[in-house]
């Protein structure tokens, strides 16, 4: 039977890619040789270098039915077989060959051996890709430490960045709330601002040009003396009446008119808004032209 399973068996030599496992950027361990014995069929498989890169190495390989895992079939050494795909089985060093014709198809396992010298050859040509392996695989886990390593400092970088900024929001806000209060707008407590009953929503605020504004942020509204000091994350607006919101971006004063704000027509019922706010011009970054708005 082993004579008829290895002469069906070399009409089709090539291992097509059709099923096999792709490996990507996956480091694979060369595969080490072992003597082929004479307990099954050992027959020849020609294979795709690109797919089965833990093989390309050697020559004179050829694969073992591994009886112990798929026992011989009789049928299969009288069967005609025109097509052959070898397939990674996952484990390491475990594959599957496959057979099919037009009628059935039948699979069993395999594995790489060598006879003879080529076994001596593999053996050396194992120890050099072996070295190889652990050469690159050393040097994937530095560059993988290296952009960890890069990762944690960028994001140090960020934070301290993000920190410097709300830093200076903040002092830009606390100035021009020192010019309200000297000027006799002043800013509402939390327990007067609680009694206008107020609407929170989702708010984000950008530029007309499309920057986002990350700014602390007062809203005014008309007919009531003080501003409501506020910030994104706790917006919140008084629907119904008028609203002017003022905040900073890049060391100017930028606004939402009162008129602006009545065209988004926000009701009790809005959950979220994007703000388009205007930053002023050089000549209009002060108090006085802040105040003119808001007659």
């Amino acid at each position: 039977m082993k004579k008829h399973i290895a002469f069906l068996l070399f009409v089709t030599l090539f291992a097509g890619p059709g099923l096999q496992a792709q490996t990507g950027n996956v480091l694979l361990p060369p595969v080490k040789p072992v003597k082929a014995d004479n307990k099954s069929p050992v027959i020849e498989i020609v294979i795709d270098p690109e797919s089965f890169q833990e093989l390309a190495p050697y020559k004179g390989m050829k694969f073992q039915i591994d009886i112990n895992k798929t026992p011989l079939n009789p049928r299969d050494s009288f069967e005609e077989w025109n097509n052959l795909e070898l397939i990674r089985a996952g484990a390491k060093g475990n594959y599957i060959a496959k057979f099919s014709n037009a009628k059935r198809t039948t699979t069993y396992a395999v594995k790489p051996v060598f006879e003879g010298e080529d076994y001596d050859k593999a053996l050396q040509t194992f120890e050099r890709e072996d070295a190889a392996y652990k050469q690159r695989v050393a040097e994937k886990a530095r560059m993988a430490k290296a952009d960890r390593a890069q990762y944690v400092k960028d994001s140090i970088q960020d934070r301290q960045i993000e920190k410097e900024r709300v830093k200076k929001s903040m002092a830009d806000w606390n100035s021009s709330l020192r010019v309200f209060q000297i000027d006799g707008f002043g800013v509402l407590n939390n327990d007067k601002a609680k009694a206008l009953n107020l609407h929170y929503i989702i708010a984000t605020f950008k530029t007309e040009a499309g920057e986002p504004i990350n700014s602390y942020l007062a809203v005014y509204i008309r007919g009531v003396k003080g501003c409501i000091s506020t910030h994104e994350d706790h917006f919140s607006v008084k629907p119904g009446a008028d609203n002017m919101i003022l905040g900073h971006y890049n060391g100017k004063f930028a606004y939402v008119s009162f008129e602006e704000f009545r065209k988004l027509n926000i009701t009790a019922d809005t959950k979220a808004q994007t703000f388009i706010m205007k930053v002023v011009s050089e000549k209009d970054n002060n108090i006085e032209y802040i105040k003119s708005l808001m007659k």
